[in-house]
C-alpha cells in the first residue's frame, strides 16, 4: 500500500474554521501538501458551525475537490478516538489513486424515506459504471427536527426504497445514520460544495476500488426465541401475546417494571436472519436496540420499524474485547488478499462508546490496533448499515468496518452456505398391525411431549439466567457511570485545590470553577449567583448559548428559601413536584439540577447551580446527594480560596504598615526617612492608619490576620484530606467493582454454553459426542481448570470423559470408582469450596474427585441419575478465581439438564425412525385443517390490527371481516362522501404555545371528534395535524352514508363548545373549525408495500373536499351540489355561492349547511352579526395569503366597524370572496409582530368588505375589544 493514496487528519480546536484548516492541513502535509485531491470525506461533531468548517477545509484542499460527510457523536482515526467535544476528522484521496467514484444525493427524507431510497436507486441504476456492481457508502440524516419535535428517519424505509428501485439486489452497501450528538440534535451534511439537511448521500466506488465489510457487534443470544405478536411502526407492542413491557418485566423480574427507564438503551433484541437453530454466526444477527418505552401502550420503542408480527427475537448479551475485534479485522483483511487496502471507514454505534456503554474498553481501539497503518476514518453514528445474511440492513449496537481496496475489478464469487436437510426415515415395518402402529404413535407422542416439556424447562431456565445476567450488566454499567462521575469529581477538587497557591480574584475563581464543573462533571450548564437588590442573581455562567444569555437577567432567587438552611437542593425526577424545585426550574429552564449555597463566615453570600437537560439511565444518571456533596465541597473550596486570597492581601498591607511603623518609632517622625529628608514614604491611607494606631495595636492586627490565615490553611488542609478520603473510598469501590466485574464476566460465560447447547437441541448428536465438547467449552469459557463426566455402571460412577488433566493424571482417573451419594444427589448439587471443606459429603467426594474446589451435579434421565458432571479449579483466590457458589451450581444444573434432554431426544429420534413416514402423514392429516384455519385467522387479524383497528368503529371492522376481498391489496372505485375538517388559524396558535401544550390541546379536540365519527359509522382515513379526513361509504357501503356524513359534521360543530370549555379551563385559546363535504367516486383500497401498507382513498373528489373546506370560516359547514343531491333527509341550507377552482373549467357551487332533519334533527345556532361603528377608522396594512404563503405585497386599509369575530374593511383594491388576509394594525398600542388572520365573507359595491377573524394574538384581541367598547363620539 502506498502511503500517498489516502491520508487522514484530525483536530479538536474549538474554532470551526481553524479546526477544518488544521485537520485538512495535517492530512495534506502527510504527503507533501500537493494539490488536486480527488475526494475528501469529512466527519465532525455538531459543536462546529458547518459552513465555517467547510471553508477551513477548502482553504487547504481547494473547491474543486469533491467533499462529502456529515455530523456524528465522535470521530475515530488511526491514533485518535474522541466524542462529545469539538472533534473533526478528514480523509483525503490523492490523485495517484486509480479511483473511479460517483456521488448521488436526494433530499426530502422528512417527507418520505421510501421515496428518497427509490430516487437514489433509480439514479444509480441508470448510471453507467466501470464495474458491473459498484460499492456504495450511504450517509443519511437520521434525525428529523424540522417540526420542532424529535423524529427518527428510518433507515429500513430508505433501504426498502432502494430495494424497490435498484436493478441488482442486494447491492454491496454500507452506511451510517448521522446524528448531532447523544441528544439527537439536528445534523448537516456536505455534498457538492453545499450544506444539506434531511438528505441521503451515496458515494459509489467503481473501477479498481471495492468495499469489503464486516459486522462486529460482539453480541450473542442469551435467551430462547420469543415472537413479536403486535407492533406499530418502530414500537413493539406485544411479545408472545402479552404487552411487551409486561414480557420484559416477566423475563427480568417483578421489580423491573418500577425501573424500566434503566433498561432503555440496555435491552438489545437479536433477529437471526440465518438458520434458526444452526450454529451461531455473528453475520446472521441483526441487533435491535430499545431506545425507550411507550408507557401508555406498554411498548418498547426501537430505532427501526422492522420487528413486525411474526418476527422471532432473542435477548442478546453484550461483550466487547480487543482480542475478538482484532480477530474479526484480521479475518476481513485475509479475505481481500491479492488486493491493496487503500483506506478504512469504521461506523460505530455511539452507545457503544465506553462513557455511555459502561464497558471498560473502547471497541474502536481494537480496530485501530488491527488496521495498523491503513488510513482509518471512523464515526460514532446513530444507526449503522451493514450486510446481514448477505443483505444490507439497518443495525443498532453494532460496529461496521468497511475496507476500501484497490485491485482487479472482477469481484470474488459470492457464495451462500446451505444446511443439509435431514433425510426422510425408512419405511415403517409393514408387519405392524394398525392398532399396534396407533399405540406406538401415541406412546411416541407422549414421550416427545414429555421431552419437549423438559426442553422448555431448561430453555426457560436459560432465559432466567440470561435475564439475571442482563440485570447485572445494567447494575454494573450504572456503577461504572457513578464511579466515573465520582472520579471526575475528585479530579475537579484537585484542580481547585491548586488554586490555593494562586492569587486569583473572586471573578477568576468563579469562572475557572464553573468551566471545570461543566467539563469534569459532564454538566450542561453552570452558574454562580450573587446578591443583587435583595435576591440572588446570575453573575457568572457557562454552557449557555448567546441567545439564552438575555433570559438570565430575569432570574431572581429568594434569599429566604427554606432549603438554604440544609445547604443544597436537588432537582431530579423524584423531587420534580416540590414547589421550590418547580420555581427554580421555571426560572432557569434547567430541568435537572443541583443548587448549593456559598457561605462565608457563617453567612450565605451566593449560590452555585449546575445541571443537565436530560436524566436518562445509563448515560445521564439522576443527580443525587453524592453529587450535591461534591458541589458543596467545591463551593467551600471556592469560598475558602477567596477568603485566603483576601486575607493574604490584608496581611501584606499590615506587614507594610508594620515596617513603616518601625521606621516611625526609630526616627521619631512618621514623615522622615533615615536621612531626615521630608518624603512621603507610604500611601496617605497608610499614614492615616499609622497616626491612629500605635505599634502594639498594629502587631495585634497582624497576629489576628495570621491567625485567620492559619485557620483558612487548616480549612484547606481539611478539604484536601476530605478529597483524599473520598479518593480512598473510590479506590476501594474500584477494587470491589473490579472483583464484581470479574465475577460477572465469569458467570456471563455460562450463558454462552447454555446458548450453544440450546442450539443443539435440534441436532442429532449423541451424548458421547456432546460431552467432550461441553467439558472442553466449560474449561475455556468458565475459566475452570479441570472437568469430567462420570456415568453409572451398576451403582458405581466411573469417569467417561475428562478435560484439563495431564497424561499422568488421566491414568489415575481411569481407575476412579465413586459410589452413589443419594443425600447430596437428591439435593441437586455438591459444592466444594473453603466454606464447605469440612462437610462430610465434600470430604468423601474429594477421595474420588482429584480437584480441590469443584461443583458436582447429577445428570438425570427419566427420573434416574445416570451420571455426574464435575468441574472445578485448583485455586480459590479473589478476584481472579472467586469462590464457586450456588449460582455456579445452578448454571451447571442447567448444563446437565440440556445434556440429558438432548440425549433423550436423540434416543427418541432413533426409536421413531421406523415410524417417521407414517407419523408424518398422521400429523399432516391432523394439522392440515387447523393450520389453514389459523393461517386465515392470522392474516385477517394482522390486516385488521394494522389497517382498521385504530381508525374505525367495531361495526365497520366486523363488516370487513365478512368480506374476503377486503383483505386484498389494490383498490376499487366506490361512491363515497368525504368529510374534511380543519382548525382555523391553528398554525399561528401553535407558534405561541409550547409543544406539550399543542399536543394536549389537539388530543382533547381529536378525542371528541373521533367519538362522533365512530358514532355515525365513519372511517378516519388520516389525521393530518389539526385536520381530519373522514370517509363514509368505504370500505363498507350504506344507503344512508351521505345523511350520516352531514349529521356527523353538524354534531362535530355542535361539540366545539364543549371542546373549547375544556381547553379554556387549561388556559389555552379557543378553537374554530371549518368543515367541507363532497360526494363522488374515489379509488379505495390497500396501498403501500408488504412491509408498510394502509387503507386509503385517493382521487379528485378527495381533493375537492379539501378545497371546499379551505373556503370555510370557523363554525361553518360547506358542501358541494353532489352532496345535497345525494342526501335523503331534509337539509337546511343558509346560503350558496359559486367559485372557480384551478384546474376545473366549470364554477363549483357550494352550499352553507346549518342543519339536517329526519331522524337526526341537528341544527347549528343562527349567527347574527351586530357591528359597532368605531369612533375613528382603525388604520392597518394587509397582504393576501395563498395556502400557507403570504404574497408580500402590502396594501393600506382601515377597519370602520367591529363585532366579536367580524369586521368591516375598507380596501383600496377589490378583494375576492373567501380570500385570506394577514393584517397588521398601525397603532402604537399594539406591539410589533402582532397580527390578525381573516377571511373575506362578503363584498360590497362601495368598496367595503366584511371579514371574519380566523386568528388574532391576545394583544390584538385586547386592543380591538377596547376599541369596540369606546362610543363613537366619546372624544377619546
Amino acid at each position: 500500500m502506498s502511503a500517498s493514496i489516502a491520508t487522514v487528519g484530525f483536530s479538536e480546536l474549538e474554532d470551526s474554521f481553524q479546526a477544518g484548516f488544521e485537520a485538512a492541513k495535517q492530512a495534506s502535509s502527510a504527503v507533501g501538501n500537493h494539490s488536486g485531491w480527488k475526494l475528501a470525506i469529512l466527519f465532525s461533531t455538531s459543536r462546529h458551525d458547518p459552513m465555517h468548517l467547510q471553508e477551513g477545509v477548502q482553504s487547504v484542499i481547494g473547491r474543486d475537490c469533491e467533499l462529502i460527510g456529515g455530523y456524528g457523536v465522535g470521530v475515530i482515526t488511526n491514533d485518535k478516538l474522541a466524542y462529545d467535544g469539538f472533534q473533526v476528522g478528514i480523509l483525503l484521496l490523492s490523485p495517484s489513486a486509480k479511483a473511479v467514484f460517483d456521488i448521488f444525493s436526494e433530499g426530502g427524507l422528512a417527507n418520505n424515506e421510501v421515496s428518497v431510497g427509490e430516487k437514489l436507486a433509480e439514479s444509480i441504476s441508470n448510471h453507467t459504471f466501470d464495474t458491473e456492481e459498484p460499492s456504495l457508502l450511504l450517509l443519511y440524516d437520521a434525525v428529523n427536527r424540522l417540526s420542532g419535535r424529535f423524529k427518527m428517519n428510518m433507515a429500513t424505509y430508505v433501504l426498502e426504497g432502494i430495494k424497490q428501485g435498484i436493478h441488482n439486489w442486494p447491492p454491496n452497501l454500507v452506511g451510517a445514520g448521522l446524528v448531532g450528538d447523544m441528544q439527537c440534535r439536528e445534523t448537516f451534511q456536505w455534498c457538492g460544495g453545499r450544506l444539506h439537511q434531511q438528505a441521503a448521500i451515496v458515494l459509489a466506488l467503481s473501477g479498481s476500488l471495492r468495499i469489503d465489510s464486516a459486522v462486529m457487534h460482539g453480541c450473542r443470544p442469551a435467551s430462547k426465541y420469543h415472537q413479536v405478536t403486535k407492533s406499530d411502526g418502530n414500537v413493539v407492542l406485544e411479545i408472545d401475546g402479552i404487552p411487551a413491557l409486561d414480557k420484559i418485566s416477566e423475563l427480568l423480574g417483578p421489580d423491573s417494571g418500577k425501573t424500566w427507564r434503566d433498561y432503555s438503551f440496555f435491552i438489545t433484541l437479536g433477529v437471526n436472519r440465518g438458520e434458526k437453530f444452526g450454529a451461531f454466526k455473528e453475520s446472521d444477527y441483526a441487533n435491535r436496540l430499545c431506545m425507550g418505552v411507550d408507557p401508555d401502550r406498554k411498548g418498547l420503542v426501537m430505532f427501526e420499524p422492522d420487528l413486525v408480527p411474526g418476527s422471532d427475537i432473542q435477548l442478546m448479551r453484550r461483550e466487547v474485547n480487543y482480542t475478538y475485534i482484532e480477530g474479526k479485522v484480521e479475518e476481513l483483511l485475509n479475505s481481500i488478499q491479492g488486493r491493496k487496502p487503500v483506506f478504512a471507514i469504521y461506523i460505530d454505534c455511539a452507545g457503544r462508546a465506553a462513557t455511555y456503554s459502561g464497558f471498560d474498553n473502547e471497541d474502536a481501539v481494537g480496530v485501530q490496533r488491527a488496521l495498523g497503518d491503513i488510513p482509518l476514518l471512523g464515526l460514532y453514528a446513530g444507526v449503522e448499515i451493514g450486510a446481514v445474511a448477505g443483505e444490507p440492513m439497518a443495525l443498532d449496537w453494532t460496529g461496521v468496518l468497511a475496507i476500501v481496496s484497490e485491485g482487479d475489478p472482477a469481484a470474488a464469487p459470492h457464495t451462500n452456505g446451505s444446511t443439509p436437510s435431514i433425510s426422510a426415515a425408512a419405511t415403517a415395518d409393514s408387519e405392524l398391525s394398525a392398532d399396534e402402529l396407533d399405540a406406538c404413535i401415541h406412546d411416541s407422542e407422549e414421550r416427545i411431549q414429555a421431552l419437549q416439556s423438559e426442553s422448555d424447562y431448561y430453555a426457560g431456565l436459560s432465559d432466567e439466567l440470561a435475564c439475571k445476567n442482563l440485570k447485572m450488566d445494567s447494575h454494573l454499567s450504572a456503577l461504572n457511570h457513578r464511579l466515573r462521575t465520582k472520579e471526575q469529581g475528585f479530579a475537579l477538587l484537585a484542580k481547585l485545590h491548586d488554586c490555593f497557591e494562586q492569587a486569583l480574584s473572586f471573578e477568576q475563581l468563579c469562572r475557572t470553577t464553573i468551566q471545570q464543573i461543566n467539563t469534569a462533571l459532564n454538566m450542561d450548564k453552570t452558574m454562580v449567583l450573587l446578591e443583587k437588590g435583595g435576591a440572588f442573581c446570575p453573575a457568572y455562567w457557562s454552557g449557555y448559548a448567546e441567545a439564552d444569555v438575555f433570559s438570565l437577567e430575569h432570574i431572581h432567587l429568594s434569599k429566604e428559601a427554606d432549603w438554604m438552611q440544609r445547604g443544597f437542593l436537588l432537582g431530579n425526577r423524584s423531587s420534580r413536584n416540590l414547589l421550590e424545585v418547580q420555581q427554580i426550574r421555571n426560572m432557569t429552564r434547567l430541568p435537572y439540577f443541583v443548587c448549593v449555597t456559598i457561605r462565608e463566615a457563617g453567612s450565605i453570600i451566593g449560590l452555585m447551580l449546575c445541571g443537565r437537560m436530560k436524566e436518562v439511565m445509563p448515560f445521564y444518571p439522576p443527580l443525587d446527594e453524592e453529587d450535591a456533596s461534591t458541589l458543596i465541597t467545591t463551593a467551600a473550596f471556592l469560598s475558602a480560596t477567596n477568603q485566603l486570597n483576601r486575607q493574604r492581601q490584608q496581611l501584606e498591607q499590615l506587614s507594610s504598615l508594620s515596617a513603616h511603623a518601625d521606621v516611625h518609632q526609630l526616627a521619631g517622625n512618621p514623615a522622615l526617612n533615615a536621612d531626615g529628608n521630608a518624603q512621603q514614604s507610604v500611601h496617605e491611607v497608610e499614614i492615616d492608619l499609622l497616626q491612629d494606631m500605635d505599634i502594639s495595636e498594629i502587631r495585634e492586627c497582624i497576629r489576628e490576620a495570621r491567625s485567620e490565615v492559619e485557620t483558612l490553611k487548616r480549612s484547606s488542609e481539611y478539604y484536601g484530606s476530605l478529597a483524599d478520603e473520598l479518593a480512598g473510598q473510590n479506590v476501594k469501590k474500584d477494587s470491589t467493582l473490579s472483583m464484581v466485574n470479574n465475577e460477572l464476566r465469569i458467570k456471563k460465560q455460562g450463558f454462552a454454553i447454555l446458548s450453544e447447547l440450546q442450539s443443539r437441541l435440534q441436532s442429532q448428536q449423541t451424548i458421547d459426542e456432546l460431552c467432550p465438547m461441553t467439558i472442553k467449552t466449560i474449561n475455556e469459557t468458565l475459566k475452570m481448570d479441570k472437568s469430567m463426566v462420570l456415568f453409572d455402571h451398576d451403582g458405581i460412577f466411573r469417569p467417561a470423559f475428562w478435560s484439563g488433566f495431564t497424561e499422568m493424571e488421566a491414568y489415575d482417573i481411569e481407575d476412579v470408582e465413586m459410589p452413589h451419594e443419594e443425600n447430596w444427589i437428591e439435593g441437586g448439587f455438591l459444592l466444594a469450596n473453603r466454606r464447605t471443606s469440612k462437610d462430610e459429603a465434600v470430604i468423601r467426594a474429594r477421595n474420588f474427585i482429584p480437584i480441590p474446589f469443584f461443583v458436582a451435579v447429577p445428570i438425570r434421565q427419566e427420573g434416574k441419575t445416570i451420571g455426574l458432571l464435575v468441574s472445578g479449579r485448583l485455586k480459590e483466590v479473589k478476584p481472579f478465581n472467586p469462590p464457586l457458589d450456588k449460582e455456579d451450581a445452578y448454571t451447571f444444573m442447567a448444563i446437565s439438564g440440556f445434556l440429558s434432554a438432548i440425549n433423550q431426544l436423540n434416543q427418541q429420534r432413533a426409536n421413531l425412525e421406523e415410524l417417521n413416514r407414517t407419523l408424518e402423514l398422521k400429523v399432516k392429516e391432523r394439522t392440515a385443517d387447523l393450520s389453514d384455519a389459523l393461517g386465515e385467522l392470522e392474516v385477517k387479524n394482522t390486516f385488521i390490527r394494522k389497517t382498521f383497528g385504530r381508525y374505525m368503529s367495531d361495526e365497520v371492522v366486523e363488516n370487513i371481516l365478512e368480506t374476503p376481498d377486503g383483505l386484498n391489496m389494490g383498490g376499487q372505485s366506490l361512491p363515497v362522501t368525504i368529510v374534511f375538517s380543519d382548525l382555523r388559524g391553528f398554525s399561528a396558535i401553535s407558534e405561541s404555545l409550547s409543544p406539550e401544550a399543542v399536543v394536549d390541546m389537539l388530543n382533547i379536540y381529536l378525542e371528541e371528534m373521533t367519538r362522533i365519527v365512530f358514532k355515525y359509522s365513519g372511517s378516519i382515513n388520516e389525521f393530518m395535524g389539526d385536520g381530519i379526513l373522514i370517509v363514509f361509504g368505504a370500505p363498507t357501503v350504506r344507503p344512508d352514508d351521505v345523511d350520516h356524513a352531514i349529521a356527523c359534521a353538524m354534531e362535530m360543530q355542535l361539540a366545539m363548545d364543549g371542546v373549547n370549555a375544556r381547553i379554556k379551563a387549561r388556559g389555552y385559546p379557543e378553537l374554530d373549525m371549518g368543515i367541507g363535504i363532497n360526494t363522488g367516486h374515489v379509488i379505495a383500497g390497500n396501498v403501500g408495500s408488504a412491509m408498510r401498507s394502509k387503507y386509503a382513498v385517493v382521487g379528485s373528489n378527495v381533493n375537492m373536499a379539501a378545497r371546499v373546506e379551505s373556503f370555510t370560516v370557523g363554525g361553518q359547514v360547506l358542501a358541494t351540489q353532489s352532496t345535497l343531491d345525494a342526501a335523503t333527509s331534509d337539509v337546511k341550507v343558509a346560503a350558496e355561492f359559486s367559485t372557480n377552482f384551478k384546474g376545473i373549467k366549470e364554477p363549483v357551487v357550494m352550499h352553507e349547511i346549518t342543519g339536517i332533519g329526519g331522524d337526526y334533527k341537528l341544527y347549528l345556532p343562527e349567527t347574527k352579526i351586530v357591528y359597532q361603528c368605531l369612533h375613528a377608522p382603525l388604520p392597518l396594512s394587509f397582504e393576501k395569503v395563498e395556502g400557507k404563503t403570504s404574497s408580500g405585497e402590502m396594501h393600506a386599509g382601515e377597519i370602520v366597524s367591529l363585532s366579536e369575530k367580524f369586521g368591516v374593511l375598507v380596501s383600496p383594491i377589490a378583494l375576492e370572496l373567501r380570500s385570506n388576509l394577514k393584517i397588521s394594525l398601525s397603532s402604537n398600542q399594539v406591539p410589533d409582530g402582532a397580527y390578525v388572520y381573516a377571511k373575506v365573507i362578503k363584498c360590497h359595491e362601495d368598496g367595503t368588505h366584511e371579514i371574519n377573524f380566523t386568528y388574532m394574538t391576545r394583544e390584538v384581541r385586547k386592543f380591538l375589544a377596547h376599541e369596540k367598547s369606546i362610543p363613537p363620539d366619546s372624544g377619546e
